[in-house]
């Protein structure tokens, strides 16, 4: 039988302390990596562009009112959107144009808060939201970080993620797993098994993780 999985007691410590803890340990390290463009973020620059768009919003976005807009990414993924007349939409560079990462200002944060509010259809087939706190991701994390591999006392890892973010196995289990461990995640749009067999082929991957069907 399997030890208990210790959980931080600390009743500040939130989902953005776990995933930015390496930041300062190894900030030139890749912690995310586009398998088509090979463009990539370290720690340190992923939590810079965190703090900055969280800046952002809370000024210029008017979430602190819950009036949230609908953000599109730059590139050909936003040109590709069409936009109904009418609709809250703001480009991601627009939004973060001339805001610094220093202009951050951490509001209190409670393990009962709510960081992700993710929709799922679960087994009854209606979409229905999924509340999540800070402290089910703390101790979500701890069982994950607990694995195998994290026993043993092996080095960094690199995984390949081709699960999407907005489901909870591509968000968690996979990504946000690999991150708070100081781990790479090299992300691909969907999954092309040519393109996921090249990413281990060539070592960018080192491990992968995959949802089954029954």
């Amino acid at each position: 039988m399997r030890p208990a999985v210790p959980i931080q007691s600390d009743p500040a410590l939130s989902l953005n302390d776990l995933i930015f803890r390496h930041a300062d340990a190894c900030p030139s390290a890749f912690a995310l990596v586009d398998a088509d463009t090979g463009s990539a973020f370290t720690f340190a620059g992923l939590r810079s562009a965190a703090l900055t768009a969280a800046s952002a919003l809370s000024a210029r976005a008017g979430v602190a009112e819950l009036r949230l807009p609908a953000i599109l990414l730059d590139g050909d993924a936003a040109a590709s959107v069409i936009v109904p007349s009418g609709a809250n939409v703001t480009l991601y560079s627009d939004l973060v144009d001339g805001v610094q990462e220093t202009e951050y200002r951490r509001p209190p944060t409670k393990r009962s808060d709510t960081p992700p509010l993710l929709y799922s259809s679960g087994t009854t087939g209606e979409r229905k939201g999924v509340v999540l706190t800070h402290g089910n991701f703390i101790a979500a994390h701890a069982m994950l970080a607990s694995d195998p591999d994290a026993r043993a006392g092996r080095g960094k890892t690199c995984s390949l993620c081709f699960l999407p973010m907005f489901h909870l196995f591509g968000l968690s289990v996979v990504t946000l797993r690999q991150l708070q461990r100081g781990n790479a995640v090299v992300v691909m749009p969907r999954f092309d098994m040519d393109a996921a067999m090249a990413a281990v082929g060539s070592g960018t991957a080192s491990r992968t993780s995959t949802a089954s069907r029954r």
